[in-house]
């Protein structure tokens, strides 16, 4: 399955989103391009599915699968209905 370049953006933006509204002093390692990549081909759909994501552990989907799988959910609802992705972070 080829990557799906207009998710892959979505994903990049959640991800800076988190690390610019980190409350700690620290810049959190959320997760590499490389995990990015993955859950743009692969299109993961429930928190089980980014375990089989190589980097994916079971803190980052503690910590942050709700707020991917929300974004990629979004993306392919926006695609099965023909419109333009609008791509919001917030809960």
């Amino acid at each position: 399955m080829a990557e799906d370049q207009e998710l892959y953006q979505a994903l990049v933006a959640l991800r800076q989103h988190i690390k610019d509204t980190a409350e700690s002093e620290r810049t959190p390692s959320v997760c590499n391009d490389e995990v990015l990549h993955e859950m743009a081909r692969l299109v993961p759909v429930k928190l089980s599915d980014l375990e089989s994501i190589p980097g994916v552990g079971k803190a980052f989907i503690d910590n942050y699968g709700e707020q991917f799988l929300r974004v990629i959910n979004r993306h392919e609802r926006n695609i099965q209905g023909g419109g333009f992705l609008k791509v919001s972070i917030n809960k």
